[in-house]
């Protein structure tokens, strides 16, 4: 599935479906657990951490999608990622966008509200 920052797309080809999330939600606690053995290595730490944030935020992404598929979108735009703190023990990974239908030959639109 395409998936893009920009909100740009052809009216005359999709139609806007709706506003998809996508959730990545991990225990502030564990990563700390995480990178507890390794302070000893230079650099270890940064580029552990740096990895591990790369893989939360793919998780988001992926939720993402397996919603717009849920939803029948064929492409999604104007992709935005957000992370938040849940009190002091959750990091929340946010990936929204809005999902697109590609419109059937014809033209005829099919989206109710």
């Amino acid at each position: 599935m395409l998936i893009l920052t920009t909100s740009y797309y052809n009216p005359a080809e999709y139609e806007p479906i709706g506003l998809i999330n996508g959730l990545s939600v991990h225990s502030i606690s564990a990563l700390r657990g995480l990178f507890a053995g390794i302070s000893g290595v230079f650099g270890g730490k940064q580029e552990m951490l740096e990895k591990k944030f790369l893989d939360i935020r793919e998780e988001a992404i992926k939720s993402l999608e397996e919603n717009a598929v849920k939803m029948g979108a064929d492409m999604v735009v104007a992709l935005k990622l957000e992370t938040s703190e849940l009190g002091s023990e959750y990091l929340v990974f946010n990936a929204s966008g809005t999902g697109l239908r590609k419109i059937k030959k014809g033209g005829k639109k099919i989206y109710k509200k």
